[in-house]
């Protein structure tokens, strides 16, 4: 059932205006709004235009570059920009952490070890079932430590 009122019409004009406002760093809803187009109708651009699909990813990466440019900019007068990059592009390294916590891959290999000392206990005759139910839960764990909320592959 399709909504009433006039379907909105996608323009040569407001699809600039949208790539516009990609390239200097809006958010996509925001660009969207900015333009007055629907993410349906971008969809049906980039799949009818292979240049427009390849004019959006361009201008999401002038976006971004843009945007890096000024912190780095910035980064040169005052260090908390140069701080925020080293944050946020090395989170590992830089990020600050809460004391008591522990990154994604501490926690998996602790887990690994942790199962490795459990298998001792499990007979001989069960380790496949045992390997198999440790690997998968070692696999949801990195899923989700990434945001993936799955599996490993």
């Amino acid at each position: 059932m399709s909504k009433p009122g006039p379907k909105p019409t996608t323009t040569p004009e407001a699809l600039a205006a949208y790539l516009s406002a990609l390239g200097a760093g809006l958010a996509e809803a925001e660009a969207l709004t900015l333009a007055g187009l629907s993410r349906g109708a971008v969809q049906r651009a980039r799949r009818s235009d292979p240049e427009f699909d390849h004019s959006k990813k361009r201008a999401v990466a002038e976006g971004k570059h843009a945007l890096l440019q000024r912190i780095q900019a910035a980064s040169a007068t005052v260090w908390q920009a140069a701080a925020w990059l080293l944050e946020r592009k090395w989170p590992q390294e830089f990020a600050r952490r809460h004391p008591d916590s522990y990154a994604a891959e501490q926690f998996v290999s602790f887990a690994v070890a942790l199962s490795d000392i459990a298998r001792r206990f499990v007979p001989d005759d069960q380790h496949a079932h045992y390997n198999a139910a440790v690997e998968a839960l070692l696999g949801q764990m990195e899923g989700q430590a990434r945001g993936r909320g799955g599996r490993r592959r």
